[in-house]
């Protein structure tokens, strides 16, 4: 089967971000693994190391979600969950400033 990241950048709205955190890790990604295909979720928070003489990045959060099979169908539940209000969308959730993008995996499956 062929094997894709759903690629997410995020940050919490000014002064949510134990609010934002919660609703992540305890709803958003329990929602996003019942997406038929989504087959792991981890979520990252950056680092206060960064490469020296390179823009700051833009997030603060990254989550990476497995699919296995067909993105375009993951994609399309999400998006229905979301329309549905199956998946609810914390309004701690900075979405102006939100990054969602689907990649395919170049290499062999190992």
């Amino acid at each position: 089967m062929a094997r894709h990241l759903l690629v997410v950048f995020t940050n919490a709205v000014e002064g949510q971000e134990d609010k934002y955190n919660t609703w992540y890790d305890e709803t958003h990604v329990p929602d996003l693994l019942a997406i038929p295909g989504v087959v792991s979720a981890r979520r990252l928070q950056l680092a206060p190391v960064q490469m020296e003489g390179l823009p700051a990045p833009q997030h603060k959060y990254l989550a990476l979600y497995e699919i296995d099979g067909d993105p375009a169908a993951a994609m399309a539940a999400l998006s229905q969950g979301v329309a549905s209000g199956d998946i609810v969308i914390s309004d701690a959730l900075d979405m102006a400033g939100t990054s969602v993008s689907v990649y395919s995996f170049r290499d062999p499956v190992a």
